[in-house]
């Protein structure tokens, strides 16, 4: 049976089923997201099969902060600095995972992981309760339209095979999924995907990076 929990809720009551691989439902930023700990393989599995999302698809990872990144994956200059301009937001950074004990089955022969760090603070109270990071996927079956509305009733029918339903706002200007640069070359940072970050204010954020090292 799903609980469900609300953004007033102890976060820390749950952080250890969490962490042991249940997975939770919660809003971001963005959309509603689907997640559970990194470092747990049943989590993993859990996220994928409850998603029916092909295993050759990686899940992106929330954070709390630039520091919890730092313990997943290998910044450069440049992709930090794009970081410490653009979160809290709305932009997930692709970068090579340094973390050896992250599994396959999250990371990909390729060792590379999607990080970002939203702008929510229910959602990062969550995300500091599980330790500072959170696989956070969006909450639908693959394919199909995201969520940012906790009363749709589509919604409610995929919470049923999570553990926990977190109910709350995605917030202003969400239902737009995270802007995705590829940051693993530095001095070849690409736009994989347009989102709610516009490219071009990416790339601005670029030329300044640039100006300012020169």
């Amino acid at each position: 049976m799903t609980v469900t929990l609300y953004c007033d809720s102890d976060f820390a009551a749950i952080s250890k089923e969490i962490v042991e691989g249940k997975v939770i439902v919660f809003p971001t930023d963005t959309v509603y997201g689907l997640g559970s700990h990194p470092w747990s393989i049943a989590g993993i599995r859990n996220c994928y099969s409850l998603k029916k999302r092909d295993t050759g698809k990686k899940m992106p990872v929330l954070v709390d902060g630039i520091p919890a990144a730092k313990h997943l994956v290998r910044f450069g200059k440049t992709s930090e600095f794009l970081a410490s301009k653009l979160w809290p937001g709305k932009l997930s950074i692709i970068l090579p995972v340094i973390d050896s004990t992250l599994s396959t089955e999250l990371v990909g022969s390729d060792r590379t992981l999607a990080v970002r760090m939203p702008n929510h603070q229910c959602c990062l109270r969550l995300i500091s309760a599980c330790g500072g990071s959170l696989i956070g996927t969006s909450a639908n079956i693959s394919g199909e339209e995201p969520f940012v509305d906790p009363f749709d009733p589509r919604l409610t029918e995929l919470s049923r095979a999570a553990d926990f339903f977190l109910s709350g706002s995605c917030g202003s200007g969400s239902g737009v999924s995270s802007t995705v640069i590829d940051a693993t070359q530095e001095n070849a940072i690409r736009i994989v995907r347009e989102g709610a970050i516009p490219a071009g204010k990416v790339m601005d954020y670029l030329k300044i990076n640039s100006t300012d090292s020169s």
